[in-house]
């Protein structure tokens, strides 16, 4: 019989097994080794001794002993195992060993990590983006029903991103389309173009039925659409630049004529008075 006392640990805590030994044999077991272990990471004895010696354990008779072992950071969560091991002779010198696991139950912290996410200075309403979604299992548990998702305004995932059970020191990937739509498609606005804000954000659930919630804040600019064959700002406000100069030119060059004319007039009104004179 064997009692694990507390029957749920944690990293870097002790335990403590209590084990009944019953000799159901005809004869009586002598020189009784008792080795004690775990080949799981992580589950150490906290003695230095992990073997002991016991009485000589008579047809019938039973003996009761204990013995300690504590687990490490490195312990995974779940049912770990740990060994008893017996070594005995009888009364002809016959050697016996008989080897038996026992469980006991480890609880350890969910710890993840994911890809950081940016999204582009300015996006333009009608296109697809794509988003990584890769998510990393960096702790002793495993990550359940892990989900990907991202809200804001007139950003819209094609769908959320499932990424199942993750083991501990495992990853799931995917990757996560976006539409680009307008900011009145979403409730509560009515502009259609401008900047938005966005949550990225990974879902989880621990060994222990708890949801957990990872967000990262994002920001970006949804811009009108460009028509083919029709002119940006930009270029429309080039060319009334360019129409405004060729304006001032045509201004200034009837100035020049204007002012050539009457020189010319005047130089042509003179020599006529003059000719005039000397007649």
């Amino acid at each position: 019989e064997c009692t694990v006392e507390p029957n749920t640990v944690g990293g870097e805590e002790q335990f403590t097994v209590k084990l009944t030994i019953d000799n159901i044999g005809a004869i009586r077991a002598r020189s009784v080794r008792l080795s004690y272990g775990s080949e799981a990471a992580g589950i150490i004895p906290a003695d230095t001794n992990s073997a002991m010696h016991l009485e000589n354990i008579a047809s019938g008779e039973s003996a009761s002993v204990s013995f300690a072992l504590r687990t490490t950071g490195d312990v995974l969560a779940g049912e770990q195992p740990f060994y008893v091991t017996l070594d005995y002779v009888d009364l002809y010198g016959g050697v016996y060993t008989t080897t038996r696991q026992f469980l006991v139950n480890v609880t350890q912290p969910a710890e993840m990590t994911y890809d950081a996410i940016s999204l582009p200075k300015s996006v333009t309403a009608g296109e697809t983006f794509t988003l990584p979604a890769n998510v990393f299992n960096i702790g002793k548990s495993p990550l359940r029903n892990v989900t990907v998702n991202l809200t804001g305004a007139g950003l819209f995932p094609t769908s959320s991103v499932f990424l199942g059970d993750i083991q501990p020191g495992q990853a799931g990937y995917g990757e996560m389309k976006v539409f680009v739509g307008m900011l009145s498609m979403t409730e509560g606005y009515t502009e259609s173009y401008g900047k938005t804000s966005a949550v990225y954000t990974v879902t989880y659930t621990d060994d222990a039925g708890e949801v957990h919630t990872a967000e990262q804040q994002l920001s970006t600019e949804i811009k009108q659409p460009v028509i083919a064959g029709e002119k940006t700002d930009a270029e429309k406000k080039a060319e009334e630049e360019q129409k405004r100069a060729m304006s001032q030119w045509w201004i200034s060059a009837l100035a020049a004529f204007a002012v050539i004319a009457i020189i010319v007039a005047v130089i042509v009104v003179s020599r006529f008075t003059r000719m005039m004179r000397m007649k």
